[in-house]
């Protein structure tokens, strides 16, 4: 599990860190987006892990006296990446809402295009980081809002005094929701520009993709078209439903030596097809 990450050193360091990304963000320059990308990802990704693992290793004292809430298969799903992480705070203990899990999701699609494969559109980056932003200041929240209290040390008080927080201690919570709240002033997007930025960069990627795949198969727009369109049917046809799952029925008792009446089997073979292309017609 993740180390305990309630001592103020920690704290302080994540918030600064977000401090800096402020800078990066309101620059508005490229190069510092694509920088608060990453670094964003990475903090959201980390405070995170550190909150699934307190509520894993909680579920996992208390199994000595009632059953786990929380199954092997959930805690697989937040060791393999930060989308399992996004679902089990969102969709598993709903500490996050669906909205804030769909930003993380896209973020981090934007931040491993840029990463890992060179390919940015600084346009889309300008509004995808202030969004990003927003929700790792909750997701500061999220991580820190357990009621846990630091007290007493100098530096402390004098360091969250630049916040505008006087108080004699460290209290997470509250902090964190000040301090992320303060961090946020002035960064937004509005819904107008949200849609102006993703729409172009969904034309951008349709044209993108259009021109790789005409370039691969020359061939008329109506051949393409049916080509994607099998494509995506094959992918979401239900093959077990209905007639399909009949016929595969049929096939499976051939397969184990079966011997069907050939009347019967070409009824089930006719009604494969005539299911398959009616909801071929009908997908859209």
């Amino acid at each position: 599990g993740g180390s305990d990450i309630h001592e103020p050193a920690r704290f302080m360091a994540f918030v600064e860190t977000l401090g800096i990304c402020r800078g990066l963000v309101s620059s508005g320059s490229p190069v510092p987006i694509r920088l608060a990308l990453v670094i964003l990802d990475n903090i959201a990704e980390v405070l995170m892990f550190h909150k699934c693992s307190a509520i894993l290793e909680r579920d996992s004292f208390v199994s000595h006296i009632v059953s786990p809430e929380f199954s092997a298969d959930d805690r697989a799903c937040v060791a393999t990446d930060l989308s399992g992480k996004v679902w089990f705070l969102s969709a598993k203990v709903k500490l996050l809402s669906a909205e804030d899990a769909a930003i993380l999701r896209i973020g981090h699609s934007y931040r491993n295009a840029g990463f890992h494969r060179d390919e940015h559109n600084d346009d889309a980056n300008k509004v995808i980081v202030c969004l990003l932003f927003g929700v790792t200041c909750r997701v500061l929240t999220v991580a820190y809002g357990d009621g846990t209290i630091s007290g007493g040390d100098e530096a402390v008080v004098t360091w969250l005094q630049q916040y505008g927080i006087d108080e004699p201690y460290l209290d997470y919570g509250p902090a964190s929701r000040s301090i992320g709240a303060r961090l946020l002033e002035g960064i937004e997007v509005t819904a107008e520009r949200l849609r102006e930025a993703l729409t172009s960069d969904l034309d951008r990627r349709w044209q993108a993709l259009h021109k790789s795949v005409t370039s691969a198969f020359p061939w008329p727009e109506v051949v393409l078209d049916e080509i994607l369109k099998s494509e995506a049917f094959d992918r979401q046809y239900d093959a077990d439903a209905g007639a399909s799952g009949r016929h595969r029925q049929m096939l499976r008792f051939i397969g184990q030596g079966g011997q069907p009446l050939r009347s019967l089997y070409r009824r089930r073979e006719r009604e494969h097809v005539r299911s398959v292309r009616s909801a071929y017609d009908a997908f859209s």
